[in-house]
């Protein structure tokens, strides 16, 4: 249109649309039932190729190498057993034993005392009242020792590790 033929029409009358374009814009609208996602095959030409997606390729079946802490290994009858496997990047551990034999002579050689003071005192009892309570005195010293050090806690604060 023209500067001209703007200036001449009236306000709010539309523009008309010449014959030939209305034709072509009905041309390109589709009704929904003949309009095909664009990614379907049939809606693709003939020259175009399907879509590619990605394919899990499994690759070779190897034996399953274990993370190097076990393994399975057969037995003298055949049957799997779990092996362990020590990694060697490992830093070697030092052994430390715990030795309770000091506490342990200890506490036998106090029994054998009581053994030998009930004894004396059985002895004592007919022959001198005052050696008696004295052996006595003695005897229920040696039993609270004997007490105290006979149990699981004192020899555990007195193991000597090595």
């Amino acid at each position: 249109m023209s500067i001209q033929n703007i200036q001449n029409q009236p306000v709010g009358t539309p523009e008309r649309v010449k014959p030939q374009e209305h034709v072509q814009s009905q041309e390109r609208v589709q009704s929904p039932e003949s309009v095909q996602s664009p990614l379907s095959p049939a809606s693709l030409p003939e020259s175009t190729p399907a879509p590619r997606y990605d394919e899990y390729v499994p690759e070779e079946k190897t034996e399953r190498q274990s993370i190097g802490l076990y393994r399975i290994e057969p037995d003298e009858d055949g049957s799997p057993r779990a092996v362990f496997d020590a990694l060697e990047d490992e830093p070697k551990t030092e052994r430390c034993t715990a030795d309770t034999g000091r506490v342990d002579r200890e506490i036998e050689m106090l029994r054998e005392e009581r053994k030998r003071l009930e004894q004396q005192l059985r002895a004592a009892n007919d022959s001198d009242p005052q050696k008696a309570a004295e052996l006595q005195q003695k005897l229920a010293a040696l039993e609270s020792e004997l007490a105290q050090k006979d149990n699981d806690a004192y020899r555990r604060q007195h193991t000597v590790f090595s």
